[in-house]
C-alpha cells in the first residue's frame, strides 16, 4: 500500500487515506462501506435481487368457470418493480378458444386471492394443448405482504382441465430492483412528441386564363380548372393562405414522413362539365397573388379522379414523400399554397372545378381546406 504525503484534509487519530490498496485477502469493515458517496449496503438494494419467490407442480385442476393451479406470497418494497410469470401450462379439455390463464392478487394476510380479486394479467385465448405464458410487472406502492394466484378460467362454460408438461408449472416472482422513471409514451405518440392537428382554409384564390389575365373581382375563394369553349382556353388557379395558416405550415416543417397521419385537401366541386373529372393538383411559394400569374408554380403533381359533385377529402399522402411530392414541399418548407390544372395544353382538362363562397349559379360552397395531423 502507499500513503499519500500530500493529502490536505486533516486525518483523525485511527484514519487512514491511500491512493489505492490491494487487499489479498479477507477485507472487513466493522461499519459501512461508502463507494464514490453513497453507501454500498444502499448500492446493492437498490439492484435486482433476482428470483424471491417460486412454486413448481403439476396442478390439474379442471372447472367451468374459474379455479387456483398456483398461488405464492411475498414480502415487496415500496417503489421496487417486481415480475410475476406463469409458464409451462397448458389446459387438456377445452373447446377451441376458450380457455384462458389469469394472474390475481391481493396485499395483506387477511386472505388468499379469489375469482373476484384484482386482476394482473391474463393469457390469450387458448385451446388445447396451447401452451400458457404470462408475464406482468407489479410495481409496489407500499412495502407490505402481497398474495399472488394463478388460476384457469373456462370462457364458454363448459369444463376445461389445466396440464403441465415436462418438470412442471411455475409461478414465480422475480425482483427486478428499485423502478425506474418510465420514459417512452403508452399510445401511438413518439417519445418526446405532441400531436398537432390543424384544419387551414383557403383565404384567396387567383384564377388565370390562357387568352386573359388573371382576376380575382368578387369570386373570392372560387377555383377553377381546365378547358372549356368559352374562348378563354385553358385556365388554372392559384390558392394561398392567411398569416396564421404560414404559422400552422411552418410547423410541419423537417417532421419526418412517418410521423405525418394525415395530410388531405377538401374540395367541393359543383359542376364539372363532362359529368365526371379530375381534381389535377400542385403547389406554389407564392404568399401573395398577382397578375399576370407569376412564375414558380409546380403543377400536375396528383391527380385525383372526381366522379360527381359533393365534398371530398383528397389524400395527398397517396404519392409518398418522394422529392418534389406535396407532402415533401410541405416538409421542406417550400410549400405555400395550392396550384390547380396542368402546366399546359387541355389533357386531362375537360372540366371545372367550383368551389368556394360562390359557384356557378349564385349558391354557396364550402373553400378548400387543407387538413394537417402530425407528431412534433
Amino acid at each position: 500500500m502507499t500513503a499519500t504525503n500530500q493529502d490536505p484534509i486533516p486525518l483523525s487519530a485511527g484514519d487512514a487515506r491511500f491512493d489505492s490498496a490491494t487487499v489479498r485477502k479477507t477485507l472487513t469493515a466493522g461499519q459501512a462501506i461508502t463507494l464514490q458517496g453513497k453507501d454500498l449496503t444502499t448500492l446493492l438494494n437498490a439492484r435486482a435481487l433476482g428470483c424471491i419467490a417460486w412454486i413448481r407442480g403439476y396442478p390439474t385442476t379442471a372447472t367451468t368457470s374459474e379455479d387456483q393451479v398456483f398461488a405464492t406470497e411475498v414480502d415487496v418494497i415500496a417503489g421496487r418493480l417486481y415480475e410475476v410469470s406463469l409458464m409451462n401450462i397448458t389446459p387438456d379439455i377445452s373447446n377451441t378458444k376458450q380457455t384462458e390463464f389469469r394472474i390475481r392478487y391481493v396485499t395483506g394476510t387477511a386472505s388468499w386471492p379469489n375469482n373476484s380479486s384484482r386482476l394482473l394479467a391474463i393469457s390469450l385465448r387458448l385451446s388445447q394443448f396451447e401452451l400458457g405464458f404470462i408475464r406482468a410487472f407489479y410495481l409496489a406502492p407500499a412495502t407490505q405482504r402481497v398474495r399472488f394466484r394463478a388460476s384457469i378460467g373456462s370462457l364458454d362454460g363448459s369444463t376445461v382441465r389445466s396440464w403441465c408438461p415436462g418438470d412442471g408449472g411455475v409461478l414465480a416472482v422475480m425482483d427486478l430492483g428499485i423502478a425506474q422513471p418510465q420514459n417512452g409514451s403508452a399510445s401511438n405518440v413518439p417519445p418526446g412528441k405532441t400531436l398537432r392537428e390543424y384544419y387551414i382554409t383557403a383565404a384567396d384564390v387567383q384564377i388565370y386564363y390562357e387568352n386573359r389575365s388573371g382576376y380575382t373581382g368578387n369570386l373570392t375563394k372560387y377555383v377553377e380548372h381546365g378547358y372549356f369553349g368559352d374562348g378563354r382556353g385553358h385556365r388554372r388557379t392559384w390558392q394561398i393562405f392567411n398569416s396564421a395558416g404560414y404559422t400552422q405550415l411552418a410547423d410541419m416543417v423537417g417532421v419526418p414522413y412517418g410521423d405525418i397521419l394525415i395530410a388531405e385537401l377538401f374540395l367541393e366541386v359543383d359542376n364539372w362539365h363532362n359529368g365526371n373529372g379530375y381534381a389535377i393538383i400542385g403547389y406554389h411559394n407564392k404568399t401573395t397573388l398577382a397578375v399576370p400569374e407569376q412564375t414558380g408554380g409546380v403543377p400536375n403533381k396528383q391527380h385525383y379522379y372526381y366522379p360527381g359533385t359533393g365534398g371530398q377529402w383528397l389524400d395527398l399522402k397517396a404519392n409518398g414523400s418522394a422529392s418534389g411530392s406535396i407532402v415533401e414541399s410541405m416538409q421542406s418548407g417550400y410549400f405555400k399554397g395550392f396550384l390547380f390544372g396542368a402546366a399546359s395544353g387541355n389533357d386531362l382538362q375537360f372540366q371545372m372545378i367550383a368551389t368556394g363562397t360562390r359557384d356557378l349559379d349564385g349558391g354557396t360552397s364550402n373553400p378548400p381546406v387543407l387538413h394537417l395531423k402530425f407528431y412534433r
